[in-house]
């Protein structure tokens, strides 16, 4: 089995609905339109700004000049400014030279990702330690996987007093689909339909020449409907990437935030359910969509508090 290109705007949200009911509840508001401002006259009265990276800062049909002035001006305002990512596969420093190439400077305080809330959860639940199974590249083993991996284990081979793994650790699909590794995996799921800890839930990303390329939320949707291994998600638009980000900004209170991000199902959604007024932006998943940006969040029954067309001065 291999991921295929979305070509159409219909078969992005019929894919958002069947993967609607491991997000949280939409907040409402569907009744009020939101505000459409400048992106400057929106983030003003705002002392801490999350911002979504791809689509929103870079890539899809972002103006990189654009985006870079606005940033430098925000920064001369002593905005208090986090990046909050649902990558689970690169570390902060690569995120950082990433940024600083297409002209964006960030400390790595300053980075939060979907990734950093792995080891914890794993702590939490008393699986540090444990055997599992990863679903993602080398970078994401050595920047978020807690212990070292040993992805060949037997599934629960007594001859060899082998302990089974305990969950399957999504982070990236880049070197999953169409290798032997994947057969090796779902082997084990069709027997063991393990807990899946989903690091990165987004569905798709936008291609710069259109169409969206499914990533590893769409993978672990897959494993899902095909296996019924439970989804357990830590990105956006789950509550721990988030309530990693409040933790980084002691004394900040919701209503001082403002989470600006292009996919109303993960970055608005995510938002609206911690209480944080939310701003979708034009640029990312929804510049090819075949229907305006407002009918798409009234059918898919997600609204933004703000709108703005892209991050510019």
């Amino acid at each position: 089995m291999s991921k295929q290109i979305i070509g159409d705007g219909a078969q992005l949200r019929r894919l958002y609905r069947s993967y609607g009911r491991w997000l949280s509840p939409s907040c409402g508001g569907l009744g009020k339109r939101p505000l459409e401002s400048t992106f400057m006259g929106v983030v003003e009265p705002f002392s801490t700004l999350f911002f979504d990276a791809y689509g929103v800062l870079y890539g899809g049909s972002v103006e990189p000049a654009g985006v870079a002035q606005a940033m430098a001006l925000l920064r001369r305002q002593d905005k208090c400014i986090r990046l909050l990512s649902n990558n689970g596969h690169e570390s902060v420093p690569v995120i950082v030279s990433k940024l600083a190439a297409v002209g964006l400077f960030f400390e790595p305080h300053e980075i939060i990702t979907s990734g950093m809330v792995v080891a914890s959860y794993l702590a939490r639940g008393g699986l540090r330690g444990a055997p599992y199974l990863l679903i993602g590249s080398e970078q994401s083993r050595q920047a978020y996987a807690p212990e070292p991996m040993r992805l060949e284990r037997p599934p629960g081979d007594a001859r060899l007093g082998l302990e089974p793994p305990r969950v399957l650790l999504v982070c990236s699909d880049s070197a999953y689909w169409g290798t032997p590794y994947q057969a090796h995996v779902e082997s084990i799921l069709a027997v063991h339909p393990l807990p899946m800890l989903v690091a990165n839930p987004d569905l798709v990303v936008p291609l710069p020449e259109g169409g969206w390329l499914p990533v590893a939320g769409h993978a672990a949707l897959t494993l899902n409907q095909r296996y019924g291994a439970a989804f357990i998600g830590l990105g956006k638009p789950f509550r721990p990437v988030f309530e990693r980000a409040m933790a980084s900004v002691p004394g900040v209170k919701a209503d001082e935030i403002l989470m600006i991000g292009d996919t109303p199902e993960t970055d608005i959604l995510g938002a609206n359910g911690m209480g944080i007024k939310s701003c979708l932006v034009g640029s990312g998943i929804l510049a090819k969509m075949d229907l305006t940006w407002y009918d798409y969040c009234v059918q898919q029954g997600i609204m933004p508090d703000f709108y703005v067309p892209a991050v510019a001065c």
